[in-house]
């Protein structure tokens, strides 16, 4: 969560700040990144079941263990081939990538893993934190393309069934109280008055480049977008960048305070694994 304390940091302290880098960023603000755990939370209850004793989809039990209760779960499910479908559906619903949802290194390397976290554990602790329930999907839309129901239909998935289940759930509410804490500390403004520069691996699961897209938007409704810039690399991995990424990122930062002007794509080449043709998609589940 460092990209968090630091867009929100260099909005209401700028005077502090020459200008800042950011990577594996939640641009997107907190309040819509824990709407996102929220729908992972209810494409799993509607695709495998959320064990009552983790609490509610929409109120997480606040003493609720990850390793413990939930990777376990997890662990078994994933032993069952029968539920491969069922996972992708969870996957795809939610726009995650596919390189590395299921295989990695250490089990939060995993976006399966890491993003249930997120859904379970760590939504529990910023519950108990804001005094309430912090998500919610009032009039959101849950949708997959037909190439994707199709896919899904050869693992034996009746996509259609499932969407219609959550859909038909798209009333979860938010305590106010808590839902303004995160709104109060961890949403931005987009209200620059220092360079900001964003770097985003393509292949992130944990903050998807999606995160870019809404981060944009603020800013250019700020009317600040003059002082923002977005690059992307072809990394399959959250923050993780190779010391070549980030000292281009350094050296593009100095040009843009010594110069005034704002980094081009030469600052971010192709052979240092940037991508500068990169647009990525818009943030999923919007609402109606």
């Amino acid at each position: 969560m460092g990209s968090v304390l630091t867009l929100k940091s260099i909005e209401d302290n700028s005077d502090i700040y020459d200008g800042a880098i950011v990577l594996s960023h939640l641009g997107a603000g907190t309040t819509l990144t824990f709407d996102m755990t929220l729908a992972i939370a209810l494409a799993y209850d509607v695709a495998l079941g959320w064990p009552q004793s983790w609490g509610t989809v929409g109120d997480v039990r606040h003493d609720l263990d990850f390793n413990t209760e939930v990777a376990t779960v997890l662990i078994f499910q994933l032993q069952n081939p029968l539920n491969f479908g069922k996972f992708e559906f969870l996957r795809l619903v939610n726009r995650l990538p596919s390189e590395g949802f299921y295989q990695g290194e250490v089990p939060l390397n995993l976006w399966l893993f890491g993003d249930m976290f997120f859904a379970t554990e760590a939504r529990a602790e910023l519950e108990a934190r804001a005094g309430g329930p912090v998500a919610q999907n009032l009039n959101h839309t849950y949708t997959l393309s037909e190439y994707e129901k199709g896919y899904l239909a050869a693992l034996g998935v009746d996509a259609d069934a499932l969407l219609l289940e959550m859909n038909n759930r798209t009333d979860i509410d938010a305590d106010p109280l808590a839902r303004n804490y995160l709104q109060k500390h961890a949403d931005f403004s987009g209200e620059l008055k220092r360079p900001v520069l964003t770097i985003q691996p393509i292949g992130d699961g944990m903050t998807p480049p999606a995160n870019s897209t809404v981060y944009k938007e603020t800013v250019e409704a700020s009317g600040a977008l003059d002082l923002l810039v977005q690059t992307y690399t072809d990394g399959k991995m959250h923050a993780v960048f190779s010391p070549e990424q980030v000292y281009a990122a350094f050296e593009a930062m100095v040009y843009w305070l010594d110069t005034g002007n704002r980094p081009g794509d030469e600052f971010f080449p192709e052979s240092l694994g940037f991508d500068n043709d990169y647009v990525p998609q818009d943030w999923p589940h919007p609402t109606e």
